[in-house]
């Protein structure tokens, strides 16, 4: 794209950003909207508050004060919807996008704004969990179950000044529930198509100055033919456990201990073109010991936390000259982090980190076993940022970072944001600016013939604009966001890998939410990204040009809850190296829940209801229409 062109894209989407955004109000996607907001009762009269967001700045920031572009998914909206993986929550939401190999338990690619699959930080409740042993370090959703999750963060945009290595498309930050108030105790079982069952179990609570929160969940599905080339089954069990703990010593320290383990088996084919008994048994586990001082009459909020993740992956391929394959990977490390609250709404955040990454792979040939990557690396950072507050309507941020890596050396990166709230519309601008980086892998660097230990860091830099816009009272909120990101030194696979690739992303975000009445609510989402390998002049592949969520949400008969969810994702090239297209689709969703009693529901749950056949990857089957019944409980 020429300069002219590109300022005729701009000046095209701040101007027809409201006509898209009404357009889509024909839909809602309920759950790509921000959180919905708490309500505070003050001389009888209900006062509306705005979410809280964490991730933006390190500290809880009320959603209307934070510059930078981020979708909060509450609890509710996650309870809305019924589904019993991440990934599939994580499809509703603006600039996301996700293709996947083949239904539950086959590998998932997530992208923001047309990032690569490595370039999105993958954080639960504080500890990152990207793969140390992928070839680009990325996170693979196909295990990860819904389990008594309290909000998910989607941040937007290079966030590599608050959050180092891996953040160049954004965050995903996921936290469980705490535990607070009487004991609580919550029950899900659900059964359907392909022989799916799902069981999970929450209890949560708090007792004195002790607060814990502990869940499990199981579940297990004969699925279908991953390949569209067979017709042998590919199934999948999981199982997940996940806690969280507190104790407050006193009003000056508290103790916070967090920490997750996954399990799962699931079958899969040896390629998009060949049905076959392979199999992966995958083990995820991470945990986060965080120490807290506050000080300064509550002023200075000092966290000393040690954290660790690790993730392995073992594969039987019978039918492979490589019959077994091992990817060990670890990530631990100690942070400092200290927010010192300088007047109302200004803050001041600031820390030092160090952590380590390693990477072990084996592979079986035959009876020889050999160790083809046993590698670890270290970095350590730097980090600050300030927030700054004027005239209640005006907030301002300036961060900055340094990273010291062992494999690249170092770099620093920076963001600046600034969100203004117009007085009397109520009006809320935001925009912001910054730079990212992102270091090689260790299977990059250091693999056996493919790897380059002279490989640099690959850089970014990007920025966004955009508004929202209350209507009617509140009744309906309607917002738009541009924006646009350049790629450089990005690492490419010529014969070995090498630093060549350039590429460029921008477009436009738009969503729209509507109480229609006390009863009804509709939203919606639309996404517009347009993709340019700088090299090769093509779109970057797996990225669709268009996407729509639209959904309703309907509580109008007694005891009755009726939601409905429409996915349109427009045609996107399969990959790099091919012209082939993969076909647009629409995927229509409902769900149905019925109180017997305050406590007891019971839920119809249909997923692709009119049966739309349709790829994510080339060769790869997606589920077809299926229908799953449940009873949760609430005690």
């Amino acid at each position: 794209m020429d300069r002219a062109t590109g300022s005729y894209f701009y000046t095209s989407v701040v101007t027809n950003s409201v006509r898209v955004g009404a357009g889509a109000l024909a839909g809602a996607v309920l759950a790509a909207t921000p959180a919905t907001a708490q309500q505070l009762v003050q001389g009888g009269a209900a006062v509306t508050l705005p979410p809280v967001v964490v991730s933006a700045n390190l500290v809880p920031t009320p959603v209307d004060q934070v510059g930078s572009s981020v979708t909060v998914l509450t609890r509710e909206d996650i309870e809305r919807t019924g589904d019993a993986h991440v990934i599939d929550l994580l499809k509703r939401v603006p600039g996301v996008t996700i293709n996947h190999n083949g239904g539950p338990g086959a590998t998932a690619q997530l992208r923001i704004r047309g990032s690569d699959t490595g370039q999105v930080k993958v954080l639960i409740d504080g500890v990152e969990v990207n793969d140390t042993t992928g070839t680009s370090n990325d996170f693979d959703f196909n295990a990860f179950l819904v389990t008594e999750i309290e909000q998910i963060e989607v941040l937007r945009g290079p966030q590599s000044a608050l959050y180092g290595n891996d953040a160049m498309g954004g965050v995903i930050n996921i936290i469980t529930r705490k535990g607070q108030g009487p004991m609580r105790v919550t029950g899900l079982v659900e059964g359907g198509s392909y022989q799916t069952f799902r069981q999970a179990v929450g209890v949560s609570g708090s007792l004195d100055r002790f607060s814990y929160a502990l869940s499990g969940a199981n579940f297990q599905t004969k699925g279908f033919s991953r390949v569209t080339a067979g017709d042998e089954k590919d199934g999948t069990k999981t199982q997940a456990l996940n806690g969280r703990f507190s104790y407050d010593f006193n009003a000056i320290f508290s103790l916070e201990a967090a920490g997750g383990f996954t399990h799962m088996v699931s079958e899969y084919d040896p390629s998009s073109t060949r049905d076959g008994p392979n199999e992966i048994e995958k083990h995820m586990a991470h945990g986060r010991l965080a120490a807290k001082v506050k000080l300064l009459e509550g002023r200075w909020d000092n966290t000393l936390a040690v954290t660790g993740s690790r993730t392995e992956r073992d594969y039987d391929q019978p039918g492979s000259s490589t019959r077994f394959s091992t990817y060990d990977g670890d990530r631990y490390g100690v942070e400092y982090r200290g927010a010192i609250k300088i007047d109302r709404d200004d803050v001041l955040t600031f820390g030092v980190a160090r952590e380590t990454e390693t990477a072990r792979a084996t592979n079986t040939r035959g009876t020889v076993k050999t160790t083809d990557l046993d590698r670890e690396l270290r970095t350590d950072s730097i980090y600050a940022q300030y927030l700054l507050g004027l005239w209640d309507d005006l907030h301002l941020t300036a961060g900055v970072r340094h990273d010291d890596n062992e494999g690249f050396g170092g770099s620093t990166t920076y963001r600046v944001t600034g969100a203004y709230t117009v007085p009397v519309w109520r009006t809320i601008l935001r925009a912001s600016y910054g730079t990212a980086v992102k270091a090689p892998t260790l299977f990059q660097l250091y693999a056996p013939i493919y790897g380059n230990d002279s490989l640099r860091a690959e850089k970014s830099k990007g920025f966004d604009f955009g508004f929202e816009q209350p209507l009617l009272n509140g009744r309906v909120t309607i917002g738009a966001t541009a924006f646009h990101n350049d790629y450089r030194n990005l690492i490419a696979f010529q014969d070995y890998y090498v630093n060549i690739a350039r590429a460029r992303t921008q477009g436009i975000e738009a969503t729209v939410k509507a109480d229609v009445t006390s009863d009804l609510s509709l939203g919606a989402a639309y996404t517009l990204l347009d993709t340019e390998d700088r090299d090769t002049g093509r779109d970057l592949p797996r990225r669709p040009r268009h996407s729509v969520n639209l959904s309703a949400d309907y509580l109008g008969l007694k005891g009755f809850r009726i939601g409905g969810a429409v996915r349109y994702v427009a045609s996107q090239a399969n990959s790099a190296s091919s012209t082939v297209r993969l076909k647009p689709f629409y995927v229509v969703d409902a769900l149905v829940s019925y109180d017997v009693t305050e406590r007891v529901a019971v839920y119809v749950r249909a997923e692709n209801l009119f049966d739309e056949k349709y790829q994510e990857a080339l060769g790869y089957r997606t589920p077809g229409r299926s229908a799953y019944v449940g009873v949760k409980a609430n005690f």
